[in-house]
């Protein structure tokens, strides 16, 4: 019977160089090699294996794996910091779009209702008067006057803590004193902002009306502003501002 040799030692000079390895030949019913130990760690290697090992003081790890089954290199440290750093940039981001959608659609409650209330003094001036009240007589003859409604009688609400940071829900008698009664404006709904119509003047050169809205949307009791001018121009014509005044939206 012929025996096969152990293959070539010199295979096993990583092990040797490395560690002092232990190189004896073994065979049993099934295989046949070589079998290399280094202190505790062994490593049973068949004839014609040429895949070199790395020993440690305790184990042997192969410096060649199959394609697929190699060692995955980790992250670093660094690379973990940018990446959240980059994940906080990202959501710092989100939450400033997220608040600023919130209060845009908040306060374009108060934009529409200035808006609207500014159309409706405006609408309430081009309406024409008789310059007496009394019932003209017959071929009698009367100025024409137009004329700026009266200042509010009051704001609604008229304590802007009730619009701190909540909703106001106003009754219908609130809307029915001088000045709102004249423009016809009233808010059904719950309401975010305080309201206000002031006029300056009747209807000379110059006279003004302003519409206002005013809240506190966070709470912190300092008062957002939005409003909408008109003024009279030479010539009797009604002018409104090309666009409203925003102080401190969000507030």
């Amino acid at each position: 019977m012929t025996t096969k040799q152990p293959a070539n030692r010199a295979d096993d000079a990583p092990f040797r160089k490395s560690c002092r390895a232990k190189v004896e030949p073994f065979s049993d019913d099934t295989r046949e090699g070589r079998r290399i130990s280094c202190g505790r760690a062994q490593k049973a290697i068949p004839l014609g294996v040429n895949r070199i090992y790395q020993m440690s003081h305790h184990c042997l790890a192969p410096t060649s794996l199959p394609r697929g089954h190699r060692h995955q290199r980790a992250f670093t440290l660094v690379e973990l910091m940018i990446v959240v750093a980059i994940i906080g940039v990202l959501a710092s981001l989100a939450v400033y779009g997220v608040r600023k959608y919130v209060l845009n659609a908040k306060t374009t409650e108060a934009r529409m209702a200035v808006g609207k209330m500014a159309m409706a003094a405006a609408a309430a001036y081009r309406n024409e008067r008789l310059s007496q009240a009394a019932v003209l007589p017959a071929n009698g003859t009367s100025a024409v006057l137009n004329t700026l409604c009266p200042t509010a009688n009051r704001k609604v609400p008229i304590d802007p803590l009730s619009i701190s940071n909540a909703k106001y829900q106003s009754a219908p008698s609130e809307w029915k004193g001088t000045g709102w009664k004249c423009i016809k404006f009233s808010i059904e709904s719950p309401q975010y902002f305080q309201y206000h119509y002031t006029s300056i003047g009747v209807s000379a050169v110059g006279d003004f009306f302003v519409a206002s809205a005013q809240g506190d949307l966070d709470g912190d009791t300092v008062l957002s502003s939005i409003s909408l001018n008109g003024e009279i121009m030479v010539g009797g014509e009604l002018h409104l501002a090309p666009g409203m005044q925003l102080i401190d939206i969000d507030e």
